[in-house]
């Protein structure tokens, strides 16, 4: 009886030496340390019906290589288009900028020709004020009241207010007396020395 235990515990033995062998091996295969497929898949097309077997594995390998060789050039791709988006989006957002900048100075531009405009307007009415002042000076009272009257109402109040006080006080005593109040109304003459 001892021999047939002797027997199974060198059998048993022998199943756990392989055993822990195969499942050594099993570990490497999948931690990458050894490919064990190959050289399984070889060994078993030596028997009758799986000779095809290896081949088809090697088949399957050489187009699982193409694949990843197709993947990687798609991902290099995509990172170069990536690149081109992005570089893109800049250059759209660096117009954006400009035109922005081109727009406030537009506004600039047109708003100092306005501002200058109606610098150069009212410089031109304030000499055409100054010069009808001392052509009116220069009349004689009615003749000037004649005038005055022939002028827009803004523009004459304008120019009599530009008058000697004591010329404008006679233009006024010369012209009809409901015409003189209502520039009397609108101006004010200053005080005599």
């Amino acid at each position: 009886m001892t021999g047939v235990f002797r027997y199974l515990l060198g059998v048993l033995t022998a199943f756990l030496f392989l055993g822990s062998v195969c499942g050594l091996l099993y570990i490497f295969d999948q931690g990458g340390v050894v490919d064990l497929k190959p050289a399984v898949l070889a060994g078993l097309s030596r028997f009758p019906g799986w000779e095809e077997v290896f081949e088809a594995y090697l088949i399957g390998s050489l187009q699982l290589d193409a694949v990843e060789a197709k993947e990687q050039l798609l991902v290099e791709k995509e990172q170069l288009l990536a690149e081109k988006e992005q570089a893109v989006a800049d250059l759209r957002q660096q117009m954006a900028e400009k035109e922005a900048e081109w727009e406030a100075e537009k506004r600039r531009y047109e708003l100092e020709k306005k501002r200058r405009q109606q610098a150069g307007a009212a410089g031109i009415q304030g000499t055409y004020v100054q010069v009808s002042a001392r052509l009116l000076e220069a009349m004689a009272p009615e003749a000037a009241g004649e005038v005055l009257l022939k002028m827009n109402f803004e523009t004459g109040v304008a120019v009599l207010s530009e008058v000697d006080p004591r010329k404008a006080g006679k233009i006024l005593d010369a012209m009809p007396p409901d015409k003189s109040a209502k520039y009397l109304d609108k101006i004010t003459l200053p005080t005599l020395p």
